[in-house]
């Protein structure tokens, strides 16, 4: 049977701090929150950012902590425990 939902574009706070990219790794943080990690810009990025979801409000937020390591987690298996706060990925390096 064909889905009836529909894909809806959202306006974004603070989408200019965010450089477009490819290969970022993404996985939901928590209920309201995504994590966007890395990628690459034209060079590649240890970034880390959430994409905050708030009933109509959306915001972009750069994360006060980046990871050690330049990465491109692109196809890489990421999923997050809601349960314990925690992200896990596989091979990064």
């Amino acid at each position: 049977m064909a889905s009836t939902e529909v894909w809806q574009a959202v306006q974004v706070r603070n989408e200019a701090i965010f450089a477009a990219r490819q290969g970022c790794g993404v996985a939901q943080y928590n209920a309201n929150s995504i994590l966007i990690i890395g990628g690459f810009h034209g060079k590649f990025s240890n970034e880390t950012f959430f994409f905050r979801v708030d009933g109509d409000s959306h915001s972009l937020e750069k994360n006060r902590f980046d990871i050690q390591d330049n990465i491109f987690p692109f196809q890489v298996p990421t999923v997050s425990d809601l349960r314990n706060n925690v992200v896990y990925t596989v091979d990064w390096q």
